[in-house]
């Protein structure tokens, strides 16, 4: 019986539960938690990769999907959430100069468009549009798409070294296996998501950075694009929201909540509410004291009153002319 390749999720090694593995099982295993196994573009994979650095996965997965947050409880961020902005989460046609691009973040898709011979089984988060081959008159409009990053090695807080507004993101680093002229090697393609507050369309430019732009639309260097968003800034802790208040009116004055840095998602403001002013509270205690001291200088009046009044008799305002001591 001919043998058949592995699919997606598996591979013909074999991992066992105390953590050691058997290669060459002739059959095909599941890959286990934490790692993965794509099918290598339909040919079958001998074993399964693991997750990289903010990625995991569940038992036989093909590919490894980011964590549920990245980060600390201080710099934080829900990738799947920042996925949403992107193009509904699917495949975003971009063009970047004279290069154009199809990119998902988080999920692999098929050739766009026709796929050319061969590229049936091909999956990958990043590919390239490539202008006609010279002196090739049989390729069709997919063969034109080349695949830049297959593989999503990891997904990172990122954190520049200016102090500036929109320094800070994440950093995902795909990679693949990039053929031209010059032969065959391993590709490697950044796309930084930076938090950009004023970018509130989805739809911003990507442009090259760190000067890794292509040199030509056919050649394998190393690509690095950027993405400002302002659903790439970190998520909101309850923590960065300020009180700040409204001046003075009938009713007191209105406090609201702004986050005392850049964030999106994430703790919700508290509710907006009214409060007395802290210039009407003063003069009303004191109004209080004044109508209690009030009222206790009405009430000794009334009581001196009522003791001349009962001992009128015993008092003598003054003796009588002629008498002594006024005595009669």
């Amino acid at each position: 019986r001919a043998c058949a390749a592995c699919p997606a999720g598996t591979s013909s090694t074999e991992y066992l539960s105390d953590g050691g593995k058997r290669t060459g099982t002739n059959r095909c295993n599941p890959c286990p938690a934490g790692r993965f196994a794509d099918g290598n573009g339909g040919y079958g994979s001998q074993s399964c990769t693991v997750c990289g650095t903010g990625l995991s996965s569940d038992a036989g997965a093909a590919f490894c999907m980011p964590k549920p947050t990245i980060g600390d409880t201080g710099e934080s961020w829900e990738p799947l959430t920042l996925e949403a902005s992107w193009h509904n989460a699917s495949l975003r046609y971009v063009q970047v100069e004279d290069h154009d691009y199809y990119i998902s973040l988080f999920h692999q898709y098929p050739t766009p468009g026709s796929a050319g011979a061969g590229e049936s089984h091909t999956k990958a988060y990043w590919w390239e549009w490539l202008p006609p081959r010279e002196g090739d008159s049989t390729c069709t409009s997919g063969s034109y798409m080349r695949p830049v990053g297959q593989v999503l090695e990891s997904v990172e807080p990122w954190q520049s070294n200016e102090s500036a507004q929109g320094s800070q993101g994440l950093w995902l680093t795909f990679s693949g296996e990039c053929t031209s002229t010059a032969g065959a090697r391993k590709r490697t393609a950044y796309l930084i998501l930076r938090c950009d507050p004023e970018e509130l369309s989805h739809g911003a430019d990507l442009r090259y950075v760190y000067n890794m732009r292509p040199n030509s639309k056919t050649g394998c260097e190393d690509v690095a694009l950027e993405w400002p968003t302002h659903s790439a800034c970190p998520m909101c802790d309850s923590s960065d929201w300020e009180a700040v208040a409204s001046a003075c009116g009938p009713r007191g004055r209105k406090v609201t909540y702004i986050a005392s840095r850049m964030c999106t998602g994430g703790a919700k403001p508290p509710e907006d509410h009214w409060e007395m002013c802290p210039d009407v509270t003063i003069p009303m205690a004191l109004v209080t004291l004044a109508s209690l001291g009030g009222c206790c200088i009405f009430f000794l009046s009334c009581y001196v009153l009522l003791l001349r009044r009962r001992y009128s008799k015993y008092i003598q305002l003054g003796g009588e002319p002629g008498s002594a001591n006024g005595m009669p």
